[in-house]
């Protein structure tokens, strides 16, 4: 693990930097100390506000700010809760544990790597010194940190040779049946199973065919299909198999199907996250009017992610992303229904064009129909407006403990959405409007439609004296009930 840390004068400066990364989906809020909320929970001038009030305690300390990083080497695959309890662990061996501070973590580079802003004015006014405590105290702090959990040691980092980066096996020079084919293969195969984050043997593939590799399990019902074997071959120019194939289970890091599906599982925890900067590159690019899937990729490498197109001599059946800066795969059927293979082609050339100029009307009719939702009182009443004016509200629990919900219209031909958050979002949360309520009214609606449908929701609300799927409001007269759908 290797500590930095920043010394400065303005908190404000240190917290547009970090909230402007998740604008822009190269960073996440993680955690936070000394905040009565979640930093899920808490909007700007709230993380703003604590902190500032904290330095307002002494206003003759001038440098009052730190912006420390903390960054991973990138065969750690950390999961946000553990990059937390990390987080934690440093900081209160740097002195900073009873200080307010925010966690960041960011995806703008190819390592893990968190960001921290917190103050050195403590509550009763005095200071914490400065003084080398990013020569001293980080160093005994990171030495600590990485003795608890065992990561990568910062000296380690700085010793790695620069041979393990990857490097593309190149197909015309390549000697068939040689040592050096199989270790080209195994240099990139290992190389892509530690630096790169993916679920499935597709996404898998999509980073190998950068480097001229494929993993290839026989034809369907083969007898190396159906016994689960796995061999690698080079690629052609033309992305075609030549040469003498290696079995997997030659090669150093023993790639086979069966070990393979491990890392598949292992690393479904650390990729959705990352989802959300790929579907904002494909949406911008797709916005410009883009004719066709050649266009498509190449905006997309002004991106840093690469896309693989699957085709065969009829049609394409598949597209993957590979963003070279998180170093995530996806499929595109994985991102959402927008981004499978034929979506996609659905959205480019005129075609697109009028369909895209559609949604922006739809999603300006959405947008007008939420604001009403914060005006209808009670959760009966909200949900009645929602119903009644022919929308459908969807939630589903989100990564961090929070509900996430999307507005559409029950009769929707095309694919306009919108996602509630903010006071919106807080607003349904508060009301107890939970995935299951919101799923079962959607089949209501689906097999009754919308005639009735205020009163069939007033009549749910009553009968059940506010009993929302599992979320129990008291009665003082009357005992609770739960509903069983």
């Amino acid at each position: 693990m290797v500590s930095k840390i920043i010394t400065g004068k303005s908190i404000r400066g240190a917290l547009n930097y970090n909230e402007k990364k998740v604008k822009e989906a190269e960073a996440f809020p993680l955690d936070c100390n000394g905040y009565s909320k979640s930093i899920f929970q808490l909007s700007f001038s709230e993380k703003l506000l604590t902190l500032e009030r904290q330095v307002a305690l002494n206003e003759r300390i001038k440098t009052n700010c730190l912006h420390i990083s903390l960054n991973f080497d990138p065969s750690e695959k950390l999961s946000p809760q553990k990059l937390a309890e990390v987080t934690s662990f440093y900081m209160e061996e740097l002195g900073f544990g009873e200080q307010p501070y925010l966690v960041y973590q960011h995806i703008d580079v190819g390592h893990p790597h968190v960001h921290i802003i917190t103050t050195n004015v403590q509550e009763d006014g005095t200071a914490i010194s400065l003084h080398n405590i990013g020569r001293i105290k980080s160093e005994v702090a990171r030495k600590k940190t990485e003795l608890e959990f065992g990561l990568v040691k910062a000296e380690d980092h700085k010793n790695k040779k620069e041979e393990q980066r990857i490097k593309p096996v190149v197909a015309q020079k390549v000697i068939y049946g040689k040592g050096e084919t199989k270790a080209a293969i195994a240099n990139v195969v290992k190389s892509v199973m530690r630096d790169y984050r993916f679920t499935s043997l597709a996404g898998f593939n999509a980073v190998l065919k950068g480097y001229n590799v494929q993993a290839y399990r026989g034809e369907p019902r083969t007898t190396m299909f159906e016994k689960g074997g796995l061999a690698y071959s080079v690629l052609d120019r033309n992305g075609k198999r030549i040469g003498v194939p290696v079995k997997a289970s030659d090669l150093s890091a023993r790639p086979t199907l069966k070990n393979l599906e491990k890392v598949f599982q292992q690393k479904k925890d650390f990729t959705g996250h990352y989802y959300r900067k790929i579907r904002e590159a494909i949406d911008k690019a797709i916005s410009s009017n883009l004719p066709n899937l050649k266009a498509l990729e190449s905006e997309l490498k002004k991106e840093q992610i690469e896309m693989v197109i699957y085709q065969n001599k009829q049609m394409v059946y598949g597209i993957a992303f590979t963003d070279h800066t998180s170093k995530v795969v996806v499929n595109g059927s994985e991102l959402g229904r927008n981004y499978s293979a034929k979506r996609i082609q659905e959205q480019l050339g005129i075609r697109g064009l009028l369909e895209r100029k559609q949604n922006m009307l739809d999603q300006e009719r959405l947008s007008a129909y939420a604001k009403g939702i914060l005006t209808q009182g009670n959760a009966a009443n909200a949900l009645s407006y929602i119903y009644s004016n022919g929308l459908k509200l969807e939630a589903s629990n989100g990564k961090y403990q929070n509900l996430d919900y999307r507005l559409s219209f029950q009769d929707q031909k095309g694919n306009s959405s919108i996602g509630l958050y903010g006071k919106t979002r807080t607003y349904l949360e508060e009301r107890n409007i939970t995935p299951e309520l919101c799923a079962h009214l959607n089949n209501h609606v689906q097999d009754n439609g919308i005639k009735l449908i205020q009163d069939y929701i007033h009549g749910l609300f009553a009968q059940q004296f506010e009993t929302l799927f599992g979320h129990i409001i008291q009665d003082k007269k009357k005992s609770k009930r739960r509903i069983n759908w």
